[in-house]
């Protein structure tokens, strides 16, 4: 298994004016898609890794949102909707901007609403 490094994408997956959330298995709430990169691998592809990882969904066309030293914010369009989760999680849903406000989500989501909401 590949050593996981401190840099982290996630992505906000948009459809009609919804982004995908995932419930953590953990019960720390509810999360965008995306994690931490392996050892040499760039943003880009982390968040593409790992993505289908947690969802079985095929992503591209990445449009960087926002950034810091180690971790990055990225926006796609979904094309195709059916999410297979991983055991990192338990269940996952679409939401609007409403939805999200009234959602427990992760501190790390919470860091970002702003951005996400922009893209809703």
């Amino acid at each position: 298994m590949p050593k996981d490094v401190d840099a982290v994408s996630k992505v906000v997956i948009v459809w009609k004016n919804k982004c995908l959330l995932l419930c953590r298995e953990d019960g720390k709430g509810w999360e965008l898609p995306g994690g931490h990169l392996n050892l040499g691998e760039n943003f880009v592809t982390g968040a593409i890794r790992e993505v289908f990882e947690e969802t079985k969904i095929k992503i591209s066309k990445l449009k960087l949102i926002y950034k810091e030293k180690d971790y990055r914010l990225f926006a796609c369009r979904a094309k195709l909707l059916k999410v297979t989760l991983s055991n990192e999680h338990t269940d996952f849903k679409w939401v609007n901007r409403t939805e999200l406000l009234h959602t427990k989500i992760t501190t790390s989501t919470k860091n970002n609403v702003k951005h996400i909401i922009n893209l809703l």
